[in-house]
């Protein structure tokens, strides 16, 4: 093989392997962004839903829980509060599909249990009272998806 061919492959392959590294490197790091799980400091409802969620607590959960999300003993089961320190003492660490299906699940208290996308819309303004932000997303009504997102303080 005449030297010139030769060089000229080995200049070839000192250009490729170097770009080949670097496209795997970026690929790695995209990758590693979108491997750490969404928490709810990502906005994962819009403030369209919590406002329809904010009509629905009303219709639905201020029985129990009141206006201000706080609870209170005046029943013969003690509502918890949904916001403040004994929201964060409950769900921080724990995911929004957990959240999602222990409010699906159980409430309303007595009552004919609410639709799935009900169900979000009340969550997503639970996670608004509690001063998480608002995104341009809505909060998917399926627990499964939302089992990807952490419950965190607030910074």
């Amino acid at each position: 093989m005449p030297r010139l061919l030769v060089q000229r492959r080995l200049a070839q392959r000192c250009l490729v392997v170097p770009g080949l590294v670097a496209v795997l490197i970026s690929g790695l790091t995209a990758f590693a962004r979108t491997a750490q799980p969404a928490t709810v400091l990502d906005g994962v409802y819009t403030s369209a839903q919590a406002d329809r969620g904010r009509r629905a607590y009303r219709q639905y959960c201020t029985y129990c829980h009141h206006d201000d999300l706080l609870g209170g003993e005046d029943l013969k089961v003690v509502p918890p509060a949904l916001v403040g320190l004994a929201f964060t003492e409950q769900w921080v660490g724990k995911t929004v599909g957990g959240y999602f299906s222990k409010v699906s699940g159980t409430m309303p208290w007595e009552r004919t249990p609410l639709t799935a996308p009900v169900y979000a819309d009340i969550v997503a303004y639970i996670f608004k009272e509690n001063g998480y932000p608002a995104g341009t997303r809505e909060l998917p009504a399926d627990a499964v998806r939302l089992d990807r997102i952490q419950i965190v303080p607030l910074r």
